[in-house]
């Protein structure tokens, strides 16, 4: 199963503080992504991964700042790592997260994960979901939560 989100990635911040209440300030965004990952699974004909351990690889494409100059765009392309902040493990949770319902029932089925962070003239998200273990089981449900 893979996925490509075309829109510049996000990192899960640190749940906020407000008028007594904890909130998590990008559970907009994270919401309107479930809906384009779930819309891309029903195109696609993917179906929910249950039950499973799962592989996931996680690309993370960063955009390059603006204000940089040439030189400096030609370097990062060149480099292609981006090994700025916010951290990979950050934009982990937030992905994991979002797949969770949709791709797999449950995150804690994810047994291995990979992710990488780059500099991008094209930011963008790649995820790629793979099921291991013994091919003769059945691992997918019927349906969508």
């Amino acid at each position: 199963m893979k996925f490509i989100i075309k829109e510049a990635p996000f990192a899960q911040p640190r749940p906020r503080l407000s008028a007594g209440r904890v909130y998590d300030p990008k559970a907009d965004r994270k919401k309107k992504l479930k809906w384009v990952i779930g819309a891309q699974m029903r195109i696609e004909g993917y179906k929910t991964i249950k039950n499973a351990p799962i592989r996931v690889d996680l690309s993370v494409y960063t955009p390059i700042a603006k204000s940089s100059s040439k030189n400096r765009v030609r370097e990062l392309l060149k480099m292609g790592w981006d090994m700025s902040k916010p951290d990979v493990d950050n934009f982990a949770k937030g992905y994991l997260d979002i797949l969770t319902g949709l791709a797999y029932d449950d995150d804690k089925h994810v047994v291995e994960l990979h992710v990488t962070k780059h500099k991008s003239a094209e930011p963008r998200v790649e995820i790629e979901i793979t099921v291991l273990g013994n091919d003769d089981q059945e691992y997918v449900c019927d349906s969508h939560k």
